[in-house]
């Protein structure tokens, strides 16, 4: 048990720090204008690209790892993003150069978070799986917040100090993931999928035609877009988006505790089920989301604001739980990483759509995220008839 806790433990550090990376530059997009001499568009390309990256590396290093092994891919991974980061702290000066950079950089941290999970869902005992989920979950959602505030903190001339700072940190990730036992073992009469070509090619066929895995991912795409859309409206507008004496950093560490949703919402899943929970917390999302246009009073905008981030933080755990159901031991691996492959494009898109649209930002964000609703209500108003 207490080799599992540490695992978990430095699969939790690691996350934050490699998921937050996603976030660091989204608050320094007026600085890096004036950095780089170029327009907001270009500068929120090296959010997106890394997400764009980022997210197309999860179907390449999740197939890697099940060929050579998790341990050996988490630490090609890990070890290539130190280093990039830190070539990246020394090589900054020219905009062309940090957006190869951060392409490389998405790329190679891609290599963790499926990976991981992978790792959880074969070494760690049955009834210890979702608690590591729970945890994973929570670090993914923290780093939106830990990665935002650290880049409105280190990025004040230029990013290097970010990034020899997250340089470090990867480095210790590096020394913890090492710790890792190399020998996966699964419970009793499990198996790890294998997959030659033709197997891969039959099982991405089978999860892109399951219907309702595609429900799914349009809810993934929403929930991350949404929460990143907003930040970054928030960010680029808070003399006018925002109550008077009120900051998007202030909000950030409001916004902490929210985070900690998917380790307690367990007792909601079984009680609820996890349909009417999604569909029930994507209701709530969207309409908060509605009220950050039209609340002015300080202490109710915050209250909102903590609701539409406990909602997408209890939704991320709650879709999780979902794509497993719904896919099949054949298909799971591919279903799960398709997930999270979807997720981080929605936050990709998410840093771009404020850039684009401006002020009707939260209206598009909401509308996402009522088409994602629109798509999942048959299934869940079937499960509400079957339990009423």
């Amino acid at each position: 048990m207490k080799s599992y806790s540490l695992s978990l433990m430095g699969f939790v550090f690691t996350a934050v720090f490699v998921v937050a990376q996603l976030y660091l530059l989204i608050p320094a997009t007026a600085l890096l204008k004036t950095v780089y001499g170029t327009s907001s568009t270009n500068i929120s390309l090296l959010t997106s690209y890394f997400g764009f990256a980022y997210a197309s590396g999860f179907l390449v290093w999740g197939t890697l790892s099940d060929r050579f092994g998790r341990k050996r891919i988490l630490l090609i991974g890990l070890t290539g993003l130190t280093v990039t980061t830190a070539v990246l702290a020394l090589y900054n000066t020219q905009y062309e150069t940090t957006l190869i950079l951060r392409i490389v950089q998405g790329f190679l941290a891609s290599a963790f978070p499926p990976v991981a999970l992978a790792y959880i869902g074969e070494s760690f005992p049955s009834h210890l799986r979702m608690k590591g989920i729970a945890w994973m979950s929570t670090a993914f959602l923290l780093a939106a917040l830990i990665g935002q505030w650290l880049g409105g903190r280190l990025i004040v001339e230029s990013i290097a100090m970010s990034m020899w700072l997250f340089a470090a940190l990867y480095l210790i990730a590096v020394f913890l993931n090492t710790l890792l036992p190399t020998q996966e073992k699964i419970g009793p009469g499990e198996q790890v999928a294998e997959h030659s070509p033709p197997r891969f090619i039959d099982v991405a066929i089978s999860t892109l035609t399951n219907i309702q895995l595609l429900r799914l991912y349009l809810i993934a795409l929403a929930l991350l877009g949404s929460f990143v859309s907003l930040y970054t409206y928030l960010a680029n507008n808070q003399d006018v988006a925002l109550p008077a004496g009120l900051t998007v950093s202030e909000l950030r560490i409001y916004a902490i505790p929210c985070m900690f949703a998917p380790v307690f919402v367990g007792h909601a899943l079984r009680r609820l089920g996890a349909e009417r929970l999604i569909f029930l917390s994507l209701l709530v999302a969207a309409l908060c989301l509605l009220g950050h246009t039209s609340v002015t009073g300080k202490g109710l905008f915050v209250a909102i604001h903590l609701l539409f981030v406990l909602s997408i933080a209890t939704t991320v755990p709650s879709v999780i739980a979902l794509v497993t159901a719904r896919s099949t031991p054949g298909n799971r691996g591919f279903a799960v990483s398709l997930y999270t492959f979807t997720l981080f494009v929605g936050a990709s898109l998410g840093a771009l759509v404020p850039i684009i649209l401006g002020n009707i930002t939260p209206y598009v964000a909401t509308a996402a995220i009522g088409v994602a609703m629109v798509f999942n209500f048959p299934s869940t108003l079937k499960q509400a008839n079957e339990n009423a």
